[in-house]
């Protein structure tokens, strides 16, 4: 006969009947056994990257994700130059991990400093790399690992890495928890937790904190099972049954950051307007997508060319954005113009709008842009109250001119100007 709880209890006191004998006995069926992930839910996220492509990440971590984990979705960032080298993953092993769903991400092309080398240096450990890399696992390649973490990159090397992937990661920062709400706008990823063993139980209680609050923890390591300064493999079977038990999903770094920019089209690369809308007074105007060398090092062939025919012309190019009262954000781009007269300029430029699209504030405009050569030109503001929008400009104002525009971006002005 039931028990109090109203569960058939097992013949001969045994231990009760399991959930799905329980729902044969109420249903009259046996229904499809719910999964892991199904049966429970958690406030946070895991993210777990393992730098350098080191043999054993197959080895010693590629069972456990085949086997017991497949719902785990793990980053492995990889250096070009040690793939199929002794003691790094193959070229075939890197192919079946991409096949599993887990993300390949560039981690450089000889793991060098690269704050430290040169322009041209820089080039080929991020952008060879990237296309080496594409090649292949057959996919895009989205996220670049910094190579020595907080102490390898400067503000130029994160502005060049801007346009050719959604999203860089980094280390040495104090707290790897990110709110969930931030992912927004978040485009240098910190790492701060590196799992080892003389760190272990101090990962064990992050992913606990995670379960209870909605928040991404980014764990990163090297060689699972390999020396003292990595975690053991039963370490490692530890933290990854903890994470499951609590109902974590494992995220890889790109689809726990959809990254990328704010705008469409940032860089004209389309090779048309897509994106923008044209708004203009003259007769003579012109916008469009051209062929055009970007500053040293940047991403991309293309920029905007707007061309006002009239000192008492305009015409600009805008984006409209979601936005939230209070956010204070930054416009950014790399902008020269071409100036014949007239008493107006080329700027960037920024307004909010309520959400009847009705102007909230006042409108911001960038210092003139007056070179020949590109440089950056940046329009900082906070959102008023009742600001749902914001509007972005490339324009040309009262000026007979010729402006281009490229490596634009917007963001949370905390998070640094990178245009």
């Amino acid at each position: 006969m039931p028990t109090s709880t109203g569960r058939p209890a097992a013949a001969s006191g045994g231990p009760l009947v399991s959930d799905q004998e329980l729902d044969t006995a109420l249903l009259g069926y046996a229904p499809r056994e719910r999964t892991r992930r199904e049966s429970r839910s958690a406030a946070g996220a895991v993210t777990i990257s393992w730098d350098d492509g080191e043999a054993a990440c197959w080895t010693n971590l590629w069972p456990l994700l085949r086997d017991d984990y497949p719902d785990q979705r793990h980053t492995f960032a990889v250096h070009t130059d040690g793939i199929d080298a002794a003691g790094r993953l193959t070229t075939a092993q890197i192919q079946t991990l991409h096949a599993a769903g887990h993300e390949i991400a560039c981690h450089s092309k000889t793991h060098a400093n690269i704050k430290d080398e040169d322009a041209a240096t820089r080039l080929v450990e991020y952008a060879t790399s990237k296309t080496t890399l594409e090649t292949v696992v057959g996919d895009a390649v989205t996220t670049f690992v910094y190579p020595y973490g907080n102490t390898g990159r400067s503000t130029t090397t994160d502005k060049e890495l801007l346009g050719r992937y959604d999203r860089v990661v980094n280390a040495g920062m104090t707290w790897a928890g990110i709110p969930l709400r931030d992912r927004r706008d978040i485009y240098l990823i910190p790492r701060s937790a590196v799992w080892t063993s003389a760190t272990h139980d101090h990962v064990m209680e992050l992913i606990r904190r995670a379960a209870r609050q909605p928040v991404i923890l980014n764990l990163y390591a090297h060689r699972p099972g390999g020396t003292s300064e990595d975690m053991s493999v039963a370490e490692l079977a530890e933290g990854l049954a903890l994470i499951d038990s609590l109902g974590l999903p494992v995220l890889n770094l790109r689809d726990a950051y959809p990254g990328g920019s704010w705008l469409v089209n940032p860089s004209a690369e389309t090779g048309d307007l897509t994106g923008w809308t044209t708004v203009e007074s003259g007769a003579s105007n012109t916008a469009a997508a051209v062929t055009d060398t970007p500053t040293e090092n940047y991403a991309g062939t293309k920029a905007f060319e707007l061309v006002c025919g009239g000192d008492t012309d305009y015409i600009y190019l805008r984006q409209t954005i979601p936005c939230v009262e209070g956010d204070a954000v930054t416009f950014s781009g790399q902008a020269r113009a071409s100036l014949t007269s007239g008493s107006g300029g080329c700027y960037l430029r920024l307004t909010f709008t309520d959400t009847y699209q009705t102007q909230a504030g006042s409108t911001y405009y960038s210092s003139a842009i007056t070179g020949a050569t590109y440089s950056q030109s940046t329009v900082a503001a906070t959102a008023p109250a009742l600001t749902r929008y914001m509007n972005v400009d490339l324009i040309v104002l009262n000026k007979t001119a010729t402006a281009y525009f490229d490596h634009l971006d917007v963001r949370l002005t905390r998070d640094g100007v990178l245009g």
